[in-house]
């Protein structure tokens, strides 16, 4: 399910965090995790260039396969934060923006879905909209990520889409 977001351009403002704009190349360790942790057979990599971030591969339905990401951890946030901004663009598939919380040593993501253009853009994502999941569930009881426990990022492509993929992405902020 795509839960709709407002897409606008923004400036970065004073009391906005700036998680990773990629000017400075492994500001954070990025990590590749596909489905061939189970067998499957997506392939990705993940390059940091001309101030922006590739993510790109092949999805497999194969062996029971269909998902790839990557995801990084990030220093606290220091600053209340009700929303991230992503500036992105991609291929016009649907991908996953994924928050890991220290409540539970990141074996919990939550998700907001998102869907990409060919030209750039900046979506905002409201926090208390992420929903919790652990390996594909849903966990419906567990309660809204809260800043201050957000301890990791990443994306995710899952859309049963076999075929390539890439998502370039510019910079990651939280917003109060």
């Amino acid at each position: 399910m795509i839960i709709p977001i407002a897409t606008l351009l923004i400036t970065p403002a004073a009391g906005d965090m700036l998680v990773t704009d990629f000017s400075n190349q492994h500001q954070l360790r990025w990590q590749i995790v596909n489905d061939t942790v189970m067998g499957g057979r997506s392939s990705a990599s993940f390059v940091e260039e001309n101030n922006e971030a590739i993510f790109r591969g092949n999805l497999s339905l194969e062996n029971y396969g269909g998902f790839a990401s990557i995801r990084a951890a990030i220093k606290p946030i220091n600053k209340a934060a009700s929303k991230v901004a992503i500036t992105v663009k991609g291929d016009g598939r649907d991908y996953q923006l994924r928050l890991y919380s220290r409540l539970y040593s990141g074996q919990v993501s939550y998700r907001h879905m998102f869907t990409t253009t060919e030209e750039y853009q900046t979506i905002m994502l409201p926090m208390d909209a992420f929903i919790a999941t652990y390996r594909g569930r849903l966990l419906t009881e567990l309660d809204p990520i809260a800043w201050q426990q957000v301890i990791g990022v990443g994306f995710m492509l899952a859309d049963k889409k076999p075929g390539d993929f890439a998502l370039t992405i510019k910079d990651i902020r939280f917003m109060p």
